[in-house]
């Protein structure tokens, strides 16, 4: 049997993927790009990095800290590293999105700055964060497309135009109608998205209803299942310590990065200040 040559066109020649390899490495030594690195050293020493055309789930239980994460990682990449990055929900509006990355950056109760009680410092405070997250590569949306689609061809354009190279989707629940087949696809989709755009892709992605409960989540909990953990190149399974906040509201969590095609597996564990809404690194197991 014959081959068909249309489908040979989609199988390049070696000599351009080692033309590719070059280039990446010409990349990687001027500190030009990728992979990018959280800035949380423990879960960089695991992921070695959210590299471009890669697909990464980040799930979670409810009111685990997942978008608290998802925004800490923005925060660490856009507002401080200059890395242009967007980051798309359907629940949170651009307004709440800063309230997040305000308090966490600069260690501001969010009780306080949701309602004007801070102090003349922490006024101050507040305004040079805001003045950061202002001059910073930072797209932020309330997802009111109807269509994955819709949301992409927005992707592509800012790709193009500013050049972005992380794209954080916090809504897959809500673009699939509550369907787990549909959610598949639409990771599906965004995966291949991913490999388009030659950026990362980070989805929040919630765990299966009869996944509740106090114990960490597994692979066998993803909303979607088998078929969400096949496509993924990463998916990263957050969850809370049983034992109570500290008396600072510091609350300990594991990250368990469960698949990991490009790196190790393990376990990196973090800290949650519930208070300011700020993460940062504790260790890694």
């Amino acid at each position: 049997m014959e081959p068909d040559p249309e489908e040979e066109e989609h199988i390049p020649p070696a000599r351009d993927q080692v033309e590719r390899f070059l280039e990446d490495y010409a990349t990687a030594r001027e500190g030009r790009a990728f992979p990018l690195y959280t800035y949380f050293a423990d879960l960089d020493e695991l992921l070695g990095g959210l590299r471009p055309g890669e697909l990464s789930l980040l799930a979670a239980r409810p009111a685990t800290g997942a978008t608290t994460l998802a925004l800490s990682i923005v925060r660490s990449l856009s507002v401080l590293r200059s890395t242009p990055t967007v980051y798309e929900s359907t629940t949170l509006s651009p307004a709440q999105m800063i309230e997040r990355i305000v308090a966490g950056l600069g260690k501001l109760p969010v009780h306080s700055l949701r309602y004007g009680f801070l102090s003349r410092g922490e006024v101050r405070t507040m305004t040079e964060a805001a003045e950061l997250i202002a001059a910073a590569p930072l797209h932020l949306a309330l997802a009111r497309a109807k269509s994955l689609e819709a949301i992409l061809d927005r992707w592509t354009w800012l790709r193009r135009e500013h050049k972005v190279q992380l794209f954080v989707f916090d809504g897959l629940a809500d673009l699939a109608s509550g369907s787990e087949s549909e959610a598949a696809s639409l990771v599906r989709r965004l995966r291949t998205a991913a490999r388009e755009l030659e950026a990362h892709v980070l989805v929040l992605c919630p765990l299966h209803p009869s996944a509740e409960g106090e114990s960490s989540p597994t692979l066998s909990d993803l909303w979607g299942g088998l078929k969400l953990e096949l496509t993924a190149d990463k998916i990263l399974l957050l969850s809370r310590a049983r034992e109570p906040a500290s008396a600072e509201g510091t609350v300990s969590l594991a990250l368990r990065v469960a698949i990991n095609k490009s790196g190790a597996t393990g376990v990196a564990l973090l800290d949650f200040r519930l208070e300011t809404l700020r993460i940062q690194s504790a260790t890694v197991l």
